[in-house]
C-alpha cells in the first residue's frame, strides 16, 4: 500500500513532514492549477515538485480544468493530473469493471 499526502504547499515544516512519512505520492494544493499563476506560486510549485522527486515521490496535480494549466504543470515536472480536463463528471458510471484488467 502506498500513501499520498494531499493539499501540499511547500514550506519548511511540510518538507520536514515529507522526510518523516513513508509516502508514494504527493498531491499538490489546487492553487497550483489556477492560471495565471503568480511567479512566487510558480517558483513554489517547481520547488515542491523537485523536492518530492528527490524524495522518490510521484507528484499529482489536482483540479486541472483547462489545457493551459495542464501544459504548465507538465512543463513544471508533474507526474499525474486530476480534474475535469481528464474526464468530466457524468451522471452514470459506464466503466466496465468486469472486463478491465490490472
Amino acid at each position: 500500500v502506498q500513501f499520498a499526502l494531499s493539499q501540499y504547499r511547500h514550506t519548511l515544516d511540510a518538507a520536514q513532514l515529507l522526510d518523516e512519512l513513508s509516502l508514494g505520492y504527493l498531491r499538490l494544493a489546487p492553487d497550483f492549477a489556477k492560471l495565471p499563476l503568480a511567479q512566487a506560486l510558480h517558483d513554489e510549485m517547481r520547488e515542491a515538485i523537485q523536492y518530492a522527486h528527490r524524495q522518490g515521490l510521484q507528484v499529482i496535480a489536482q483540479n486541472v480544468e483547462d489545457p493551459q494549466a495542464a501544459a504548465a504543470l507538465w512543463i513544471g515536472g508533474i507526474d499525474f493530473i486530476q480534474g475535469n480536463l481528464v474526464h468530466r463528471p457524468e451522471q452514470t458510471l459506464d466503466f466496465d469493471f468486469r472486463s478491465a484488467t490490472l
